[in-house]
């Protein structure tokens, strides 16, 4: 049993999603340009997702506990005697209502039933290559805005489907939807930090469903599902690197060092510009000269 696959699977969709940059995209790439090959991608996709759920989860246990319980105790107020929900909620209670409001454009995927908007970038790296650029320049310039200020409790229902939205735009490879998110929260005006938090939730429902839309769920439906080992070690990967991989995103976020971030995307996808141009005008994939050179090696 190859446990090493899930292992990198699960890490690198966690690092990816922890850190805004788009897993889809970078998969893409190393796919194209070294001729690697991902079997499975779907249910691990999916595998990962939980376990970035879960890493989540442990990242921001005390805010999720109370977010579930006072929005538990909301709806038994509201079954008794009514509630009012703008003088007696708290900020945990605004918060879950908004995130489920911000779930909502995740349907997208599901209802696109695949991923055919983006046949394009799956031949032209091109493409990929603008949509890492535009993403890591979004990213830049909501870095680069004045600092909001609004936080826990007062994200508005609009701004949460405006957020929720941003994050489906990870439908791309290249773009991110955790940077998409956040770069809508940040140019929303809210505060650094919880922009983080809040965009971090907002894009796994998005990433939850595009990977039930992806061709290796379709193969896993007849049978073809990893074993428990794959799946605990996939699981636990991603957990682990996007509980680590947030952390990071946070302090950057705290420190308004964002922009790193921003430019890493931004070099990645003029690079990627630049090595797909090179290959429509050669005529030779990027992925046969370093076959030869390691050859000649």
């Amino acid at each position: 049993m190859d446990l090493i696959y899930p292992a990198i699977f699960g890490a690198l969709k966690g690092l990816c999603t922890g850190i805004a940059v788009s897993f889809e995209g970078t998969v893409s790439v190393l796919m194209h340009f070294f001729s690697m090959e991902t079997p499975e991608a779907g249910m691990y996709s999916a595998l990962a997702c939980a376990g970035i759920a879960l890493g989540l989860a442990a990242r921001y246990i005390i805010r999720l506990a109370r977010g579930v319980s006072g929005t538990a105790v909301m709806l038994f107020r509201m079954a008794r005697k009514g509630f009012y929900y703008r003088e007696e909620s708290t900020p945990a209670q605004r918060d879950s209502v908004m995130f489920l409001i911000s779930a909502l454009p995740a349907l997208i995927p599901l209802a696109l039933v695949g991923r055919w908007p983006v046949t394009a970038s799956d031949t032209d790296m091109i493409a990929e290559g603008a949509c890492f650029l535009i993403s890591g320049a979004l990213l830049h310039a909501a870095a680069r805005s004045p600092l909001g200020t609004d936080s826990d409790g007062t994200m508005r229902a609009g701004h949460a489907l405006i957020i929720g939205i941003a994050a489906v735009t990870g439908i791309f490879p290249g773009i991110s939807g955790t940077a998409a998110a956040l770069s809508a929260a940040l140019l929303l005006g809210y505060d650094p930090s919880y922009s983080v938090r809040f965009a971090l939730s907002a894009s796994l429902p998005a990433a939850l469903t595009l990977s039930f839309t992806d061709a290796g769920l379709f193969a896993a439906a007849e049978g073809e599902l990893p074993g428990i080992w794959e799946t605990v070690i996939c699981a636990a990967a991603a957990a682990a690197a996007v509980y680590a991989a947030s952390w990071l995103l946070q302090l950057l976020a705290k420190k308004e060092k964002l922009s790193f971030i921003s430019y890493l995307m931004m070099i990645a996808g003029l690079g990627i510009i630049i090595l797909g141009a090179a290959e429509t005008i050669a005529g030779v994939p990027v992925a046969e000269l370093i076959a030869e050179l390691k050859g000649k090696i």
